[in-house]
């Protein structure tokens, strides 16, 4: 299980318990390990008068962790406190310590919500097709309530909430994409011309990017595993691990995340995605840097090379692209 992950590692059954007695106040009465995450190590957890609920561990050897993932913890329990403010569907969260005290780990306790994931198609006969509609068109009015919480500033959730905001979209995104390539230089994931090609790009769409002026509020997570569907009822549940959450233009969210393209989903979220070649241009760079933190994942965290290689071939499709 996660046996890639250089981050992921399973806790001792002392310390689950201890971590619920000193985070919840309860005793637990049973807990499994689930499957599937290589960030964070997730547990299911039964309590004695508390219900159930998960506890999630964050990552070891935080050295190998992107700016952005020393703080996810922390951040996500933000974007959990401002979704929950505005009504927006998602986990509900029972207890965060970013302290280290307990262990030497960010821990995050939310409240188990029964539920399956987002993992829809055509030819899914799990749900009737009208109940398929349905729930892509819940996922866009769902998608567009959270687009429509404003920020103050650009940039990652926690550090805007530190004061590190950027008051112009490209610029965050132009420092953003330097921290990443410059944890991958190490490694050697890009040459020399590519990051140039790369850091270029963003150069010489600035003027683009800063057609974006109001900050929104984005998850830049939004995979299939991200989203729930309740489990007695075929309707939307919630959004979680929205510990990549960030303030910019809400076309991030659709510029790697295709599979959810559908009608009844673009009647959910109120509109289509706009054609112009400006909102294009800008959907590709923000897919080419979403990928570029990818690759370093995929070489350094998860140790996952085959994909890394899979990764950059994709970038080097898009730098073609926005020559």
């Amino acid at each position: 299980m996660n046996i890639h992950s250089s981050l992921f590692a399973t806790v001792t059954d002392e310390q689950i318990r201890s971590i619920i007695k000193e985070m919840i106040g309860t005793e637990v009465e049973e807990y499994k390990l689930l499957s599937g995450g290589l960030f964070n190590t997730t547990y299911f957890v039964s309590t004695r008068d508390c219900g159930d609920m998960i506890l999630r561990v964050g990552p070891i050897n935080r050295h190998l962790l992107l700016h952005f993932e020393q703080d996810m913890m922390a951040a996500e329990a933000i974007v959990y406190r401002i979704l929950a403010e505005h009504g927006v569907p998602c986990s509900e969260l029972l207890a965060v310590d970013t302290s280290k005290t307990l262990i030497d780990r960010d821990l995050m306790i939310v409240r188990y919500l029964p539920s399956v994931t987002y993992q829809l198609n055509r030819a899914d006969y799990s749900y009737a097709p009208d109940d398929v509609a349905r729930l892509y068109r819940e996922l866009g009015e769902n998608v567009a309530r959270m687009h429509d919480v404003r920020g103050e500033a650009f940039g990652h959730v926690y550090d805007v909430a530190q004061g590190r905001g950027y008051t112009l979209w490209s610029a965050f995104l132009k420092a953003e994409l330097d921290r990443i390539l410059d944890c991958c230089e190490p490694y050697g994931i890009f040459d020399a011309q590519t990051s140039a090609a790369m850091r270029g790009i963003l150069q010489r769409y600035t003027a683009v990017l800063d057609e974006i002026t109001e900050p929104r509020l984005i998850h830049a997570d939004l995979g299939p595993n991200n989203l729930l569907i309740h489990k007695d009822r075929p309707a939307f549940a919630a959004f979680i691990d929205a510990d990549r959450a960030m303030w910019g233009d809400s076309d991030f969210d659709f510029a790697y995340m295709e599979w959810m393209y559908c009608d009844e989903l673009w009647q959910g979220y109120g509109r289509s995605l706009a054609t112009d070649e400006a909102s294009v241009c800008r959907r590709l760079i923000y897919r080419m840097i979403r990928f570029a933190c990818n690759a370093y994942v995929w070489e350094v965290e998860y140790n996952r090379h085959d994909l890394m290689l899979t990764t950059r071939a994709e970038i080097g499709r898009l730098i073609e692209k926005l020559k």
